[in-house]
């Protein structure tokens, strides 16, 4: 393995280097997963899911079988999470601009 897409070592590899490490300045590349409800939802309704949803994850077997799939868990606020999408929306669009790639 040439290195770990992440800016940070992943706690299951301690001993592989980001690629950031091995030489690729800046490379972060990270897949993540996430719960998106449809526009004018109420605030109190995704309060409430984002309870619930970070109680399941906080679930042993839950833990167990997603670690098992090298995910890190994270969870936070509907608000994190959306500065989260927003930051890769910019990310990707740059990426997509300066390698001028279209659409079929």
């Amino acid at each position: 393995m040439l290195g770990v897409s992440t800016l940070d070592r992943h706690p299951t590899l301690p001993d592989i280097p980001t690629l950031n490490e091995s030489g690729i300045p800046g490379y972060d590349v990270t897949a993540w997963f996430g719960f998106i409800a449809p526009a004018g939802v109420p605030r109190e309704v995704l309060a409430r899911l984002n309870i619930d949803i970070g109680r399941t994850l906080q679930d042993p077997e839950i833990r167990k079988k997603l670690a098992g799939l090298g995910a890190d868990l994270g969870g936070s606020s509907p608000e994190s999470f959306g500065t989260l999408i927003n930051s890769e929306i910019d990310k990707w669009s740059k990426v997509i601009r300066l390698a001028n790639i279209k659409p079929d």
